[in-house]
């Protein structure tokens, strides 16, 4: 058997806290965000190799994620940053708990996720408001996986989240 799990394009919404930390191109940020998200699974059986099975896992998730921002001192109206830090987040959407149904398994995720992130942008600065553009990418540091020795489970020995992150702001 051969597996492949792509992921699909997600929605995220948040709000921007930032703290400057005595230099002006230095900022503390903290960004809580709810995203909508979904992973596919697609298992290639020997036998069937045209007809692959697949599996939806879809997560609504509240991401935490303090990071360190370092920009450029401002030129007319443009600044380049690069972003890193840690975030945590919580699976709103997880079947950690629930019972595994043997006619219908499912894949089960911890609720409960620690990443590392780390990015670059470019901020432009408006009359009114500063935007922003930022491309970011996140990496789980915990297995995710619980392994409850199921078909769409055997597969796989670890699961890691990965996120890329296309971002738009706006800070006023």
């Amino acid at each position: 058997m051969k597996t492949e799990v792509s992921g699909n394009p997600g929605f995220n919404l948040g709000f921007i806290g930032s703290l400057k930390l005595g230099h002006p191109t230095l900022t503390l940020r903290f960004v809580p965000t709810l995203s909508f998200q979904a992973k596919d699974v697609l298992y290639f059986y020997y036998n069937e190799p045209n007809d692959p099975k697949r599996a939806t896992v879809e997560s609504t998730i509240l991401h935490f994620p303090i990071l360190l921002k370092y920009r450029t001192l401002r030129y007319n109206n443009f600044a380049a940053y690069f972003v890193g830090g840690g975030e945590y987040s919580i699976d709103l959407q997880s079947r950690q708990r629930i019972p595994q149904n043997p006619l219908d398994p499912f894949i089960k995720l911890r609720r409960h996720d620690v990443h590392a992130q780390i990015g670059v942008g470019v901020d432009f600065f408006l009359p009114y408001f500063k935007f922003g553009m930022e491309l970011k990418m996140s990496h789980g540091v915990i297995n995710s996986l619980i392994q409850d020795n199921t078909s769409l489970s055997n597969p796989f020995d670890r699961f890691y989240n990965r996120v890329i992150w296309f971002s738009l702001t706006f800070e006023g």
